[in-house]
């Protein structure tokens, strides 16, 4: 059998040694030991230990990146948008927009159980219609604003019940090409019946580059 070369470790060592095996097994054991009673030398031996038996048990594993954790992303965004930008629970935000040739009425939105969004474009594109139609099955309360520009920059609010297959519609008109018209639709159930609701927010442009059609860009929330 070969000899033992070298120095032998201290009691200390030998102490600190068990403890890390101890704590490597998850034992309390661990506390009857402290790293303080050993030499300089003895401690860099004693982190060369644990760092190989560590590198065995979970191989990458690097405290001291965790310095660095917060570089992964800001909690309070997902993917740069705020908690805002969501709908909460259930629901979803829906991109909307569309392009709409004079004397036309175009769907934008469906939604089967909440309601449908529709766009019609008349007077050689000079008008835009945006039209909420209630599809949920039972009265919804519906509150509605239209702001359009023109020269006299109107302002038209309007709320009501709504019954199922009941309409709501804002129109915005002007002379003029590519003005923006402003239109909000919120729509939830009149009962407390826990039914989706529904909103929308966009603008819908009149004679569109000089051309007579209408254009509606905008993003509904559903739930």
């Amino acid at each position: 059998m070969e000899r033992f070369r070298g120095k032998r470790p201290s009691p200390a060592m030998v102490v600190s040694l068990i403890a890390l095996v101890f704590a490597l097994a998850g034992s309390a054991a661990a506390g009857v030991a402290t790293i303080s009673a050993l030499t300089k030398k003895e401690k860099a031996q004693t982190r060369n230990i644990a760092d190989t038996e560590i590198n065995k048990l979970a191989a990458g594993l690097s405290v001291r990146s965790a310095g660095t954790a917060g570089s992964a992303g800001n909690s309070d965004t997902l993917g740069g948008i705020g908690a805002n930008g969501f709908v909460r629970g259930s629901g979803r935000l829906v991109p909307v927009r569309g392009y709409v040739a004079v004397g036309a009425v175009k769907t934008l939105l469906d939604v089967s159980g909440v309601g449908r969004l529709d766009v019609a474009c008349g007077n050689s594109g000079q008008d835009v219609t945006v039209l909420y139609v209630n599809l949920s099955g039972a009265s919804q309360m519906v509150s509605r604003s239209t702001v359009h520009q023109g020269p006299s920059q109107l302002v038209e609010l309007g709320g009501q019940v709504l019954p199922n297959n009941g309409t709501t519609q804002g129109t915005g008109s002007s002379a003029s090409d590519t003005q923006a018209h402003l239109y909000t639709f919120d729509a939830g159930p009149a009962a407390e019946t826990g039914a989706p609701g529904f909103s929308f927010r966009g603008t819908a442009f009149t004679r569109l580059n000089g051309t007579a059609r209408c254009a509606l860009t905008g993003v509904a929330a559903i739930g």
